[in-house]
């Protein structure tokens, strides 16, 4: 793509956040100590924006560069990638175009990945993962809630009882649920201080009461399921809707960040996960290797299950 179309994403990105056009141009006129005129010519696109304005604009919006590449270079081969379909943007960071076309990536790379004759999904995880909580509604909801709560610019925290899922977001939640489990071989390696940690962050929202008595009980009544349900994942050693491999380790050694990695003869990324919902993806073949190589050490140290 060439820089008019950086250009121009950039002024779209823009004028999501302030959609007045007058406003903009205030914003814009006082943030560069330009004329109105000025600033009216750059949103028309007669006049680019310097990357140093760029930077003055992005950093007193609080924005983040990686949206604009994003729109920018969609070929790119490292880029955030968003796993939770149909987070709004006040939850998810980005505006609604972007999860669009985050998640039907995502959607068309497994979809890739599962044609494979075969096909590898490892994982060293610091936190539950989003793979499995998929089909429990109370983890979903809760983890929606910290990541409103650490990432919102809201002011009022929103508590347990607001949080609801769209018909949307519980349809390709399951669809998600099911391209994962068409992998042919999965295996997760966890971290022995997963489960502590999840009732510690549970217990702090209950202290600033956004999670009612009732409510952490459900949670509770949601997570047994959830560890009953692994468990028997983890006996089996496949899943029972596809029949493809499945393996749980529990590590022998802390892991500081979710590291993974997926891979087949046609298809491969190594992931790096942020922020609850999102990852940082990567295809150079470079990376992909180490990452594949570190994670499957882990195994070495860890016991299966």
């Amino acid at each position: 793509m060439n820089t008019i179309d950086v250009q121009k994403e950039f002024i779209k990105i823009l004028e999501s956040k302030i959609p007045k056009k007058t406003k903009l141009a205030d914003f814009i006129s006082d943030t560069l100590r330009i004329e109105k005129e000025s600033a009216y010519r750059r949103l028309r696109g007669e006049v680019q924006f310097t990357f140093k304005e760029v930077v003055l604009v992005v950093r007193q919006m609080n924005l983040s560069l990686d949206e604009i590449i994003l729109y920018a270079f969609p070929e790119s081969k490292v880029k955030n990638v968003l796993e939770l379909p149909a987070l709004h943007s006040d939850v998810a960071g980005v505006n609604e175009e972007a999860c669009d076309y985050l998640i039907d990536n995502a959607i068309t790379f497994l979809r890739t990945l599962s044609q494979q004759p075969f096909s590898e999904f490892g994982l060293a995880v610091s936190g539950v993962p989003f793979p499995l909580f998929l089909n429990y509604s109370h983890l979903s909801r809760f983890y929606i809630m910290k990541h409103l709560h650490q990432m919102s610019n809201q002011m009022a925290y929103i508590p347990f009882e607001k949080i609801s899922e769209s018909k949307r977001q519980i349809e390709e939640r399951e669809e998600f649920y099911l391209l994962y489990r068409q992998v042919r071989n999965t295996f997760y390696i966890w971290d022995k201080k997963i489960i502590p940690l999840l009732v510690q962050d549970i217990q702090y929202f209950h202290s600033i009461r956004l999670i009612k008595d009732a409510e952490i009980k459900e949670l509770k009544t949601n997570i047994l399921l959830f560890l009953n349900d692994l468990e028997q994942l983890a006996i089996d050693g496949k899943f029972r809707e596809t029949g493809n491999k499945f393996d749980l380790f529990i590590s022998g050694l802390d892991i500081d960040t979710t590291y993974a990695y997926m891979w087949s003869e046609k298809a491969y990324v190594a992931l790096f996960t942020a922020f609850i919902f999102f990852a940082t993806a990567s295809q150079e073949e470079n990376l992909v290797n180490k990452i594949i190589r570190w994670v499957r050490n882990m195994k070495r140290c860890s016991t299966l299950i």
